[in-house]
């Protein structure tokens, strides 16, 4: 698959590919990730991977957070993060770390991961109806 529009629309792109990918990141908007059975790993810094023949559209209420793995600032954008009203930063043990209310309409927020030690976080976003929990790395 590749995309010549950041994402938006994918086209199908013949390869040697054998197998199935389990999942896919992009950590910006030309950087990607795409990790396979077998371990295989491909990385994209044109914003374009080879996932298969399957026709992917993204989706446009999608959150990007990124860096991650992260050291310092984390970037959370995208219109998704309209439907949220707070973010809570949580440790493996589900412990609460870090609380942040979420202003009305707002689609790009940066949190400090700076006083975090390394490992694996949970990153919880909360409305009235459901939440949503992305995994972080700090490193």
């Amino acid at each position: 698959m590749y995309t010549s529009d950041g994402g938006n629309n994918w086209n199908i792109q013949e390869d040697n590919i054998n197998g199935e990918f389990y999942s896919i990141y992009f950590s910006n908007s030309d950087t990607g990730y795409a990790v396979g059975m077998g371990g295989e790993i491909l990385k994209t810094t044109n914003g374009s991977i080879i996932t298969g023949n399957k026709n992917i559209k993204k989706n446009r209420n999608e959150m990007l957070l990124f860096p991650n793995p992260n050291k310092e600032i984390l970037s959370i954008t995208g219109s998704e993060l309209k439907d949220y009203n707070k973010l809570q930063i949580l440790n493996i043990s589900g412990k609460i770390l870090c609380e942040k209310d979420i202003t009305l309409n707002t689609t790009s927020i940066q949190i400090s991961t700076a006083k975090l030690s390394k490992g694996l976080y949970y990153i919880r976003f909360i409305n009235n109806n459901y939440n949503k929990t992305e995994k972080i790395i700090i490193y």
